[in-house]
């Protein structure tokens, strides 16, 4: 599996670290909460339940928080109001529970994971969970990200054409997410396979025709670069999301 490029890996390490350790103790064949059954909150099946559900939900709820990106940069802002476009407080508020809602998620599945017996690190559903949490955290640590960057001016040509590039790209994203969550809910009661065919990383370059941005001053083009890694990033955890969910339910 490719290693995160160096500013997620510090992004994760700043703001994510103690959380995330939580799901890979919980996982862990000698964590206590997979070697025992006391202490647990709720009834096992009712805690499988509430994992898948919240699951399902936050799907549903980063759907949403990308369409709103993508309104707030959608082609026809891009020239009207782009560099002039401020933070958008309202989203960064959503992302933020948002990420208190994965956290709860992250808490919780301890006592799902009871559920799963001794073998819970191996258990598809247990390898599933994970896999989504990990791309439920990037997801929103690229949009948080993307909220508190200065927007590129989007002026010429050829930064034109690169933010379509972009825009395009992150909303088939945005319907792969939906695809998702539409495939779990059709298998109520079992694991399906991930959707076929399986996302294809198509790894984020400058299109060929933008040459022109060469030219730009250098603090634009470091803009511009850095969306490029973002998008790359999230584009590239899509497929790796997939390649885990059809390990997790092969043979099932």
């Amino acid at each position: 599996m490719p290693v995160a490029t160096p500013w997620i890996a510090r992004l994760r390490a700043s703001a994510w670290s103690p959380a995330a350790s939580t799901i890979r103790q919980a996982l862990s064949p000698t964590s206590t909460c997979t070697r025992s059954r006391l202490g647990c909150g709720t009834s096992p099946s009712r805690a499988r339940s509430e994992q898948r559900q919240g699951l399902l939900q936050l799907l549903l709820d980063l759907g949403q928080a990308v369409d709103q990106h993508l309104q707030r940069e959608g082609p026809w802002l891009q020239r009207a109001a782009a560099s002039a476009a401020s933070p958008q407080h309202g989203l960064l508020l959503q992302l933020s529970a948002l990420r208190d809602t994965l956290l709860q998620l992250r808490a919780q599945c301890s006592d799902a994971l009871i559920e799963l017996g001794t073998m819970a690190a191996r258990h598809p559903s247990a390898r599933l969970w994970a896999a989504f949490d990990s791309q439920c955290e990037l997801l929103i640590l690229v949009l948080a990200t993307l909220q508190r960057q200065r927007q590129p001016s989007w002026e010429g040509d050829a930064e034109q054409h690169l933010g379509w590039h972009l825009w395009e790209r992150l909303r088939l994203m945005r319907e792969r997410l939906s695809l998702w969550h539409d495939t779990l809910v059709a298998s109520p009661y079992g694991l399906p396979p991930p959707p076929s065919p399986a996302w294809q990383h198509s790894r984020l370059m400058v299109p060929s025709n933008t040459g022109a941005i060469s030219q730009l001053p250098l603090e634009q083009q470091q803009l511009l670069a850095s969306r490029l890694m973002l998008f790359d990033e999230l584009d590239q955890s899509l497929a790796e999301t997939e390649a885990r969910w059809g390990e997790a339910t092969q043979g099932l």
